[in-house]
């Protein structure tokens, strides 16, 4: 997926291209790997893999004019690559129903807010956050490694920062290995203020927690 050119051509290079989850004004930002727009390293891991044409379902939300755009970017770019991807837009409610349920191949959504905690780690990739008849969020690609699960149980629980920022970086690099979740980007944040309005200190997660400040 090439997401300097999407950033590029339908986001106007108002968004960074993301290599994790948290953004990196997050005190545990930590990289883990990272994949550079590369098709024929593509091609040849699909080849790898066996791949023989299976569809693969692509949903995401109606109703949005830029992940409707971007969506089907993506989708022309892993159709150029061999893979046989088809879009399929459902209402919102519909996703969220599936998405508890486990009934989909590839998705994709925003987040807006919360990621700028370390904890937002745990709620996508702990193995206790897959949704469930208990549990209504957040490990919708129900990922499961009970590695990963033990070390965000630790820096959850560490008592000074330092221990928990590697602990995290840790985790970090296993997830960004196997990548459950691929992060796209991190769109800008803009605000339009009358000049009256002093203290505007935007988080690097898009939220609106800087008004209490304002």
């Amino acid at each position: 997926v090439d997401r300097k050119k999407i950033i590029s051509d339908l986001l106007s290079d108002q968004a960074r291209i993301a290599n994790s989850i948290l953004p990196p004004e997050s005190w545990a930002y930590a990289v883990g790997n990272e994949y550079p727009y590369d098709p024929e390293k593509a091609r040849q891991l699909l080849k790898e893999a066996g791949y023989t044409n299976q569809e693969i379902v692509f949903k995401y939300s109606s109703g949005n004019y830029y992940v409707n755009n971007y969506s089907h970017v993506i989708q022309s770019s892993l159709s150029d690559v061999g893979l046989n991807v088809r879009i399929e837009t459902l209402e919102r409610n519909t996703i969220v129903e599936q998405l508890a349920k486990g009934q989909v191949q590839m998705f994709t959504g925003i987040w807006v807010g919360g990621n700028q905690a370390p904890l937002f780690l745990r709620d996508l990739f702990s193995s206790t956050k897959i949704p469930g008849p208990v549990v209504g969020c957040c490990n919708r690609s129900r990922y499961m490694n009970p590695d990963v699960d033990r070390v965000l149980a630790q820096a959850v629980d560490a008592i000074d920062r330092e221990t928990a920022k590697s602990l995290y970086a840790e985790a970090q690099r296993t997830v960004s290995n196997e990548l459950p979740l691929f992060p796209l980007w991190y769109p800008a944040n803009i605000v339009v203020a009358n000049k009256r309005i002093n203290n505007i200190k935007i988080s690097g997660s898009g939220d609106w927690s800087f008004l209490k400040e304002v």
